[in-house]
């Protein structure tokens, strides 16, 4: 049964809020403005996005009890993540397009879930009613996007300070 979102946040705004086509609200992801974490509230469950780490980070999942229910690695180098689930299911997340504004997050079975963004919302088609899988795939993409504002203002930094010396 394929499932169909629309998504939106603010143009410098990390949070997210997820409607389904009747305009129902689904699910909202906030994030901590200084750190890789955040609070998705669904329907059926709300979970936390901790980030640990610096050079190989981690996110783990956590439900309302603060139990470990998934973890995301990451391949910086690649711009891709991998979500394995305490019941050891494995997604792969990746971007689906050269600018960034495609990407999916599947288990290569029976689960897959597509976005596509422009600058401040998109849509999401899911063949799956997991609500922890769904807000994963808007997180990591939002993790993606830090990272690439962070690298954008040190070369600016670096350009900017770099011709003074």
């Amino acid at each position: 049964m394929e499932k169909r979102f629309i998504w939106n946040k603010g143009y410098f705004d990390s949070n997210y809020q997820l409607f389904a086509e009747n305009g129902k609200i689904e699910a909202t992801l906030q994030f901590d403005s200084w750190k890789n974490h955040a609070r998705g509230i669904a329907l059926q469950q709300s979970v936390y996005f901790r980030t640990e780490g610096f050079l190989n980070p981690v996110t783990k999942v956590l439900n309302e009890n603060q139990e470990t229910i998934a973890v995301i690695t990451y391949d910086q180098w690649h711009a891709k993540a991998t979500l394995t689930t305490k019941e050891n299911e494995v997604f792969a997340w990746s971007f689906g397009d050269g600018w960034l504004s495609r990407w999916g997050i599947t288990n290569f079975k029976d689960k897959q879930t597509l976005y596509h963004s422009n600058s401040t919302s998109g849509t999401v088609i899911a063949n799956n009613d997991d609500e922890v899988i769904l807000l994963a795939g808007l997180f990591v993409k939002e993790f993606y996007s830090r990272i690439l504002f962070y690298m954008i203002i040190f070369m600016a930094f670096i350009v900017i300070f770099g011709r003074g010396l």
